[in-house]
């Protein structure tokens, strides 16, 4: 726990461009993305507000893994289909 604090205060401590930068598109990102901002309060040992699952413990996460990862492999597809079908129009002519 000391470590995290630790590197924690380095990252804010820092007032270089590039780091302030990252650190608040990572900010931006971490509070859009509310699976990965349950994940990071359940392993600081609390739980999300309005959380109805926190006793299902890493379940709950490892199942919205799975169904993030069937909506990109879905997407993917997708835009595999969008290329191909491009792709055979230039060829084509």
């Amino acid at each position: 726990m000391l470590s995290g604090v630790d590197k924690l205060h380095k990252l804010y401590a820092t007032t270089a461009a590039p780091v302030v930068a990252a650190r608040s598109a990572g900010l931006e990102v971490v509070n859009e993305l509310d699976s990965l901002k349950n994940v990071i309060i359940g392993a600081a040992g609390s739980h999300a507000p309005g959380d109805q699952h926190a006793d299902a413990g890493g379940w709950d996460y490892a199942a919205r893994a799975v169904e993030l990862a069937s909506g990109a492999v879905g997407v993917v597809s997708l835009l595999g289909q969008v290329v191909v079908s491009r792709l055979a129009k230039v060829i084509r002519k």
